[in-house]
């Protein structure tokens, strides 16, 4: 019998239940359960009267040091009293726990579970992310780690995605080549900018849904597994990225979370500005991510949803940056 490499393995709720177990001090787990799989793979899990999330980072997707970099940077920000998730130690010392799968070894981060409820679309809940969003930004800039995390550059947002989409577009030499041009007008774009935009750390996935909403009306950030240092400006454009590209009817909430943002800390005009820029960046940035992980879930997803996400692309060129409407 042919013994065949595996790509990607899903490790049932049991054998979870019995990792966690070994590397976390916590109480006998009463249940484990897959949420999702995916980017990453979740698992909801219970423990006395606790209950938590493990996040296992798909095979190739995460180093260690970028756990433990955004392990340490919640712990800061918490301390520094800004409501997000935070991450368990180990019983070795560390956030990040190695799991051996088949396809080789990946790197998992057990967090707290946060109260509250899904965010929704009204201008209130939108406003609590923009405000927090604010608080994260101004309490990170205090943040210093030993641990190596990638940079939201424009070699991680643009030159890596269109890398791992390269292999898919050989039936489509015109996306290709449009691709290719419009990431060059891009980064023509950013670079006279740069030297007047903000530079700190970002969430780095901030599109509205990424958080939890308390009784209190205060949105908890979740979900930094995409974050790091880059321009503040992409923070913003991922909220306006996701209403636009996804749910246009959202882009009425747009002020509400600039104005929940800009109650705690002001946005210059050019960082401002640079959002319409950022945008169409995160959209091949996530075209990437997509094609990356194309050899874990396949590829019979790409012609349909290829071609709307392209038909956004040049609408947006067209409308935002070759004749701006005034969006900001």
């Amino acid at each position: 019998m042919t013994k065949l490499s595996c790509a990607y393995a899903t490790a049932s709720a049991p054998a979870i239940a019995e990792f966690v177990g070994r590397h976390f001090k916590l109480e006998p787990i009463a249940s484990c359960r897959l949420l999702r799989r995916g980017f990453n793979d979740l698992y909801a899990i219970a423990a006395g009267d606790r209950r938590f999330v493990l996040r296992l980072s798909r095979y190739g997707r995460r180093r260690r040091s970028d756990l433990e970099y955004e392990a340490g940077l919640l712990a800061h920000l918490s301390s520094q009293h800004v409501p997000v998730v935070t991450a368990l130690g180990g019983r070795n010392g560390r956030y990040a726990q190695a799991a051996r799968y088949p396809e080789g070894t990946r790197f998992a981060l057990l967090f707290d579970f946060i109260p509250g409820r899904d965010p929704e679309e009204t201008p209130s809940d939108m406003y609590a992310q923009g405000d927090t969003l604010a608080r994260m930004h101004a309490a990170a800039a205090g943040f210093a780690s030993r641990h190596d995390r990638f940079h939201l550059d424009l070699d991680h947002l643009l030159n890596r995605a269109l890398a791992a989409l390269d292999p898919l577009l050989d039936n489509r030499p015109d996306d290709r080549a449009y691709l290719a041009a419009i990431a060059d007008r891009l980064k023509e774009l950013i670079a006279s900018r740069a030297p007047a935009l903000s530079w700190g750390i970002c969430h780095g996935d901030s599109h509205g849904f990424n958080a939890r909403i308390g009784a209190d009306g205060v949105a908890t950030l979740l979900d930094f597994d995409d974050g790091g240092p880059g321009w503040l400006s992409y923070d913003l454009a991922c909220w306006l990225w996701s209403a636009r590209a996804f749910a246009p009817a959202r882009r009425v909430l747009w002020k509400a979370f600039i104005d929940g943002y800009r109650r705690r800390s002001s946005i210059s005009s050019c960082d401002l500005e640079a959002v319409r820029v950022f945008v169409p960046i995160r959209h091949i940035w996530l075209l990437g991510e997509y094609a990356a992980g194309s050899v874990a879930w396949g590829t019979s997803w790409l012609d349909a949803w290829f071609d709307r996400q392209v038909v956004f692309l040049r609408s947006w060129e067209d409308e935002e940056l070759a004749d701006p409407l005034g969006l900001c």
